[in-house]
């Protein structure tokens, strides 16, 4: 069996005619594949998108909760702290008064050493007024008793 170039044109033009309907089959083939893949895609996308706004939601809950044990915890040292601080006021204040008690007994005592030296002051001048007294007296009857001397003799 022999050919012809008539039914060899023939035989191109219907593989021709099969390639371009086996290309078009492969194009929708292909182009129903990608749609499948897209809609796939879009589908992953979306469960994704899902679990990341669950997690966001948890880890938006937990930081939640650690600032609500965060603030209680500080609250707690906040309260022990200011605690030891209002001790520690206290201990200040009463060592302050134990020595202003002291200062003031000792500012008793001084005041009491200077009133003793202010009378003792006083009896010393007045003695050393009357001695001054008795000296002066003394020589006045010693000049009186000399011109007496020198009347008798």
């Amino acid at each position: 069996m022999t050919l012809t170039k008539e039914d060899l044109n023939a035989i191109a033009g219907l593989l021709e005619v099969q390639k371009v309907e086996l290309q078009k089959g492969i194009d929708e083939r292909f182009t129903e594949q990608d749609a499948r893949l897209d809609e796939r895609f879009a589908e992953q996308d979306a469960k994704l998108e899902e679990k990341f706004a669950e997690q966001d939601a948890k880890l938006d809950e937990r930081f939640a909760e650690q600032d609500i044990r965060f603030e209680g915890k500080f609250n707690a040292q906040k309260t022990e702290f200011m605690e030891m601080l209002r001790k520690t006021e206290n201990s200040i204040l009463e060592e302050v008064d134990r020595v202003q008690e002291i200062g003031e007994r000792n500012m008793k005592k001084l005041e009491e050493k200077i009133d003793e030296m202010r009378a003792y002051y006083r009896i010393n001048r007045s003695d050393t007024e009357e001695r001054m007294l008795l000296m002066e007296m003394v020589l006045k009857i010693k000049e009186e008793i000399e011109e007496i001397k020198k009347k008798i003799a």
